[in-house]
């Protein structure tokens, strides 16, 4: 009977490899060294040093805003601007006038008036020739804060935009309804949805798309959009009474004029001010806000007044002290510029 013969299995490549090395080093005496595969290379791979995200620097503007929101729970304010219309040449400023959520506009124009008045100062107040001209919703970006006020570049709000594109809308929902409710039907009184006293909506009609199981991620309402788009541009067309309600705070009792439209509201909450978190590098100039901008005009009646006033004083005090009519009028000139520069150097405190 034959011996059952046994295939061994062939020795691995790093037996080779070892003898292989031996035979090198006894006849040179160099020591080559030892190869590793590329799963064992990855393994021993030195470890890269874990880089540390930078820190954000420390802000002062958001952190006096945080600081504010954790002081009271759910405290809001309204930011009033004056200064130059144009932000690029001039320095305009603004303020955060804190509000609660309890009190009525009322209080809060009044609150505006009163903070201004406190922000013009002495000079400002009774020696300018300057004087309140209306109240502008804009939107700005902060810039610095110094003396308990901000630095900002502000922009006019674009009005007549936002009443095109509601107008655009309300015609798109228009067509919608038309769709839904039959006119032509001689139905005197077609099915609408409808808003109620508490400001919910009854979708009624069977058309609805709230009604329907299909779409129910972009599905709206058009009579709902309707309104939406009719409330905006009552807001747009009824935007003139800011200048009357901080003229005279007590006709805007019962109002909600601040909470604007659309995506602008005035009434800011002191939580939600903060770095915007969707940029690589934040800035100041990602976060905009909406405020109300103070325009002033130039009181041409006052400043008749002080230059009439100041000729005549300069008139009769070198009467007093010259003691000549003659050479008081003989310097016309010098009469004349006195004024001017006095003039001149109040305008210079002017804001």
């Amino acid at each position: 009977m034959s011996a059952v013969s046994y295939k061994l299995p062939s020795p691995p490549e790093s037996v080779f490899a070892k003898k292989f090395q031996d035979r090198v080093l006894e006849s040179t005496g160099i020591e080559l060294p030892k190869r590793r595969s590329a799963k064992s290379r990855v393994r021993q791979r030195k470890p890269h040093d874990f880089i540390h995200p930078i820190e954000k620097a420390h802000n002062p503007l958001f952190a006096y805003f945080q600081k504010e929101a954790e002081r009271k729970e759910d405290a809001k304010c309204v930011f009033l601007l004056w200064g130059s219309r144009n932000s690029e040449s001039s320095p305009t400023w603004a303020v955060d006038v804190q509000v609660t959520g309890i009190e009525d506009e009322a209080k809060i124009f009044q609150r505006l008036a009163q903070r201004y008045s406190a922000e013009q100062g002495f000079l400002q107040r009774y020696f300018s020739f300057r004087e309140y001209d209306r109240l502008e919703p804009v939107t700005f970006r902060l810039i610095w804060q110094a003396s308990g006020k901000f630095s900002v570049f502000m922009e006019s709000l674009d009005l007549a935009g936002c009443r095109v594109e509601c107008l655009r809308l309300q015609e798109t929902a228009q067509t919608e309804i038309s769709k839904m409710a039959d006119f032509d039907s001689g139905d005197p009184f077609p099915v609408f949805c409808f808003r109620d006293q508490s400001g919910q909506y009854e979708h009624d009609n069977g058309g609805c798309p709230l009604n329907s199981s299909s779409d129910l991620i972009h599905r709206a309402c058009p009579f709902e959009s309707w309104d939406t788009c009719n409330d905006q541009l009552r807001w747009i067309d009824t935007a003139n009474l800011i200048s009357c309600y901080f003229r005279q705070p007590a006709s805007a009792s019962a109002q909600q004029i601040l909470h604007g439209f659309k995506d602008h509201c005035f009434v800011h909450y002191y939580r939600n001010i903060r770095r915007p978190p969707n940029s690589f590098q934040p800035q100041n100039r990602d976060l905009s806000l909406e405020g109300l901008y103070l325009r002033t005009r130039l009181n041409i009646s006052k400043g008749i007044f002080v230059c009439v006033g100041l000729i005549l004083l300069t008139i009769l005090g070198g009467k007093l002290i010259w003691n000549s009519w003659e050479i008081v009028f003989g310097a016309g000139s010098f009469i004349v510029a006195i004024p001017m520069l006095a003039m001149t150097a109040i305008t210079f405190f002017d804001a």
